[in-house]
């Protein structure tokens, strides 16, 4: 008899316009023989919207997840939803797949409209793996889940100027005046280090980039540097109270205090279907080659 295959889901909500994804990604899972294992809080809202049928196996902690012997996990939602999955995944290696239901979506790859052969590519592990490294930050007063897939981003809670002294490998390497400073890994390269003109980095690039928010000195540009620096950042300024952002998650400090930030002992496993190189990910969520001067010009009557 085969071994049953346990599938996590993942989610905050199902908007009215996305039900009908969703109730056939169910029934397409349940007919390939697996078992659906959903996060607790989104398996109540599930219930309450009519979506499941109770009793319904979930998970609400990484262990959990772990015990349940999930074999990949369906973050569904958009990026923001994705990133919400990684205190669950931490070390575990379970591989995460996105279902595609916000707007950008460089994370969540999986189109909605083509569930049948993903979930059989799912299941069948027709899928290549990613190895997405990670930012680790400590803090004298200590940070809760101290770890980004995205990015660390210092700014004070009202954008007010801040002072941020940074430290390479223990070389003084500058003092950011601004509303903040970004340090991103290659996967939040194409988040809000893109937005504040830092550059796209493959995803298997060993780099880390450094990106001010708004810099005060116009000379200040965004840095490139190897995954194995060391980073020492000392935040000062004249707001009292500041923000360590990792990815979605917050942390407010106030006074002067030192962090260490350097790559995670661990790495997040995603997944990229055979049919989606990178390149034609960035492409495709760009735009690049698209003119849309030209496509008004030669727009029918």
């Amino acid at each position: 008899m085969a071994e049953s295959l346990y599938v996590g889901v993942f989610g905050t909500e199902v908007r009215a316009e996305h039900i009908p994804y969703f109730s056939r990604l169910l029934e397409v899972l349940q007919k390939s023989g697996s078992t659906e294992v959903l996060y607790q809080p989104f398996a109540e809202r599930c219930l309450a919207q009519g979506l499941i049928k109770s009793p319904v196996a979930t998970f609400s902690s990484a262990e959990e997840l772990k015990e349940k012997n999930v074999q990949f996990l369906i973050s569904i939602g958009g990026d923001g939803t994705f990133l919400d999955t990684i205190p669950f995944i931490r070390d575990s290696k379970i591989p995460i797949a996105g279902l595609n239901f916000g707007t950008l979506g460089f994370l969540t790859l999986i189109d909605a409209q083509h569930l049948e052969k993903t979930v059989e590519d799912l299941c069948s592990k027709n899928y290549d793996i990613e190895c997405r490294s990670l930012l680790n930050i400590r803090s004298e007063s200590g940070i809760p889940e101290p770890f980004a897939l995205n990015d660390i981003v210092f700014r004070s809670e009202k954008f007010g100027l801040l002072h941020v002294d940074v430290y390479v490998d223990g070389k003084f390497l500058n003092t950011y005046f601004g509303d903040g400073l970004i340090i991103a890994t290659p996967t939040g390269s194409t988040a809000y280090s893109l937005s504040c003109g830092g550059p796209i980095l493959l995803p298997e690039n060993q780099n880390f980039i450094l990106t001010p928010i708004a810099s005060h000195t116009l000379t200040v540009r965004p840095l490139v540097i190897p995954d194995t620096s060391k980073i020492e950042v000392r935040v000062t300024g004249n707001e009292p109270q500041y923000l360590a952002t990792l990815d979605s998650r917050r942390s407010s400090f106030q006074g002067e205090q030192t962090f260490f930030i350097e790559k995670a002992p661990f790495s997040i496993h995603t997944i990229r279907l055979k049919n989606q190189p990178f390149f034609d990910t960035i492409r495709t969520k760009l735009m690049w080659g698209q003119d849309k001067r030209r496509d008004i010009l030669h727009k029918p009557e």
